[in-house]
């Protein structure tokens, strides 16, 4: 039987990079983090637009600083929007 994460137990596992902030991150970091979280809810299962934005919340929370990142290198200002547009 496949083993399935639950959306907790995938959040719970910690910020990606604990004890550093995101702010640092090169344009390759970020794209490689935003990757890795989407395919991990992907694994996780099929998820909703409410969701998405949760999900997105609570991995700019575990990651100070991307927001700037993102704005950065993808000029969104709205980084809880541009996350959860890349993993629904």
């Amino acid at each position: 039987m496949k083993h399935i994460k639950t959306f907790e137990n995938f959040l719970n596992e910690g910020a990606v990079n604990e004890g550093t902030t995101a702010s640092s991150w090169s344009k390759a970091q970020l794209d490689k983090e935003l990757k890795e979280l989407a395919v991990g809810v992907r694994d996780a299962g099929d998820i909703d637009d409410s969701m998405a934005f949760d999900i997105a919340d609570t991995w700019l929370m575990d990651n100070p600083g991307v927001e700037v990142v993102i704005k950065r290198y993808y000029g969104a200002s709205d980084a809880q929007g541009f996350v959860a547009n890349k993993i629904a």
